[in-house]
This record gives C-alpha cells, structure tokens and sequence, in this order.
C-alpha cells in the first residue's frame, strides 16, 4: 500500500507545510503511543503524530478504559508538544537522542536497534553494560536539565551503530527538577516495567546502580551543568 498520500496529508492539514522530502518516506515501521513511525531514506526514521483517532485505536487495543479519553488525548498532546519545545530549546546533543531533527511536530531520527528487539539475545556482559548505559544515559540528560520520566527503555531506548544506547522516544521529558527529585525519593524508575521484567540477576544489577548513581546529590551536582 502507497502511505505516501496521507503522510502527505497529515503533514499539510496539521502540522503546517515542511520543507521535508517525502520522497523518501518508506515502509511502516511501528506505532508508538504518541506517533507513528516509517522508513526514511537509507538510515533515517520520520515520526509522525498520531491522530486522535489513532490514539483511540491503540488505547482500546492496549485493552484500557475509554471513558477518560478525551483527559488523556489531551494530556498526552499537551506532554508531547512541551517535550518538543524543551528539546528544541535545550543544549543537549543530537546524538543522545538519535541525531534529532524536528520539523513542526514531525521527529527524523536515526535508525536504530531497538532495546526490546535486540537485549534478550545478548550475553550477559553486554546486557550489563547496556544496562549502565541507562542509568549514565540520565546524568547525560541531568546536564542540560532534562529527564525522561516514564523509565522505560525497553522501548524508549534505542543502540546505535556504535553500541551507545541513546534515547529514541523523548515525547515524555520534563525539566522540572522537583519532580525528579519525588520520583528518586519514591523509587519510581525501580518500579517501571521494564525494570521489572528484567531477569532477577540483571534487576538486581541495575537496581544497584540506580540506587548508587541516580541520587539527590548527583542530581543537585549534575542539574543543568552545561552553562
């Protein structure tokens, strides 16, 4: 099927006109919770948001409730456009997020490995240090005063070409500091579901480091360091 027309479509009725080529969008890749994803170019993926309706769509499959939809469309859109304003506006490299381009409220990235799809073949050295990736992954993001709060990197983190894991979906990032000193003291990111699906030697292994690594101290000294 030729999705080019709707991309096109979407791109024009909302999200305003764009100076990409969407010659070069190609195969469906995946739906997010906040976006829809395809092929772009050699080594480039184009995110586009989903509709209102799609949303629905995935909720309802997901097997959620729906009579709250219209709170949570809303918030959903409103965390997704403040995530792309901080982004845009922050001094974080591209490279941590995927060599980064936003245009409007389309997202081109790099295409990478997905952590879901590759970490379960891996030997157990190798899962480690991907796993302390992670953890030094939101210091990198602490420098320039931005974190992901969702702490699932399962499917919010990606690897690259050169085995660095980098974050590949930021639609859920805060710069409010507070808030991420509350989800350190309540142990949040120990309790998120990829956390918890991980195997017990590597739950440990990581909860280790989090706990080591992730603390007010070290936020309070890596917050904002860039300037």
């Amino acid at each position: 099927m030729n999705i080019l027309p709707s991309i096109i479509q979407v791109t024009i009725e909302n999200f305003g006109n764009s100076n990409l080529d969407f010659s070069l969008v190609g195969d469906f890749i995946d739906y997010g919770g906040q976006y829809k994803v395809f092929a772009y170019g050699v080594d480039k993926v184009i995110k586009i948001p989903m509709t209102k309706e799609e949303i629905l769509c995935r909720i309802v499959n997901w097997g959620h409730e729906t009579p709250d939809f219209e709170a949570k469309y809303q918030q959903l859109v409103s965390s997704r456009d403040r995530a792309i304003e901080l982004v845009n506006t922050s001094k974080v490299p591209a490279n941590l997020l995927g060599n980064f381009e936003i245009h409007n409220q389309i997202i081109i990235q790099d295409k990478v490995e997905v952590w879901n799809k590759v970490f379960v073949n891996l030997d157990e050295i190798t899962q480690k240090n991907y796993l302390l990736q992670v953890v030094n992954l939101y210091i990198e993001q602490w420098i320039y005063g931005l974190h992901e709060y969702i702490y699932n990197f399962s499917i919010n983190c990606g690897i690259d070409y050169y085995g660095n894991v980098i974050l590949i979906d930021f639609g859920e990032i805060t710069d409010n500091k507070n808030r991420v000193l509350q989800d350190i003291n309540e142990g949040k990111i120990l309790n998120a579901c990829s956390t918890q699906s991980l195997p017990t030697n590597l739950q440990q292994f990581y909860a280790k480091h989090v706990i080591e690594t992730l603390t007010m101290e070290n936020l309070n000294l890596y917050w904002r360091s860039s300037k």
